[in-house]
């Protein structure tokens, strides 16, 4: 039997890519600085990528369902043409506000993937700039990082949600933490 794979989840909005406000558009996107250099990098490390985003948009009318798959589409080509593969994509589609299961700060589709791809969570990490990607993360038992941009200012963590183990302010700082790991 092939051994559990160890995954790097990664929010999509703010981290994977610059944040766009209920983001409707596949032109529109954009990847952060140096993301793509530090996943390739953790590609050599034996990392896996998986995408685990809410987007509400869809529930309130904001996105258009064929444009947000198109925009991740978009996401997918962009980094296969730079030699990264998404092993998987899950979005939920839950208002925001709702306590789905599959919605974040909630665990469900990262345990899902967990069952789906035979990932060990306990190798595995969670990166976001939402203090609910973290929680996330954390309540599916992988380490996490909470990638604070200049939007994060505007969140805090709930008395009740766990603080991530650790904080970085870009891509670089993200790459020295998971290969010091």
């Amino acid at each position: 039997m092939i051994g559990k794979r160890k995954v790097i989840f990664l929010d999509r909005d703010g981290t994977l890519i610059i944040e766009r406000n209920y983001l409707n558009d596949a032109n529109l996107v954009e990847m952060q600085p140096n993301s793509i250099e530090a996943l390739r990098r953790l590609r050599d490390c034996g990392f896996e990528f998986c995408l685990i985003t809410n987007q509400s948009g869809i529930a309130s009318g904001k996105v258009d369902l064929l444009n947000m798959n198109a925009i991740h589409e978009r996401i997918r080509a962009e980094l296969a043409q730079n030699g990264v593969d998404l092993m998987a994509v899950y979005v939920s589609q839950a208002a925001s506000g709702s306590d789905d299961f599959n919605r974040k700060p909630n665990p469900g589709l990262i345990l899902l993937a967990a069952q789906e791809y035979n990932i060990d969570l306990s190798t595995s990490w969670m990166i976001g700039d939402k203090p609910s990607d973290v929680e996330a993360g954390r309540r599916a038992g992988c380490r996490t990082i909470f990638f604070r941009q200049s939007h994060s200012d505007n969140f805090s963590f709930e008395p009740d949600f766990a603080t991530a183990h650790f904080e970085c302010h870009n891509w670089s700082e993200i790459l020295a933490v998971i290969e010091k790991a």
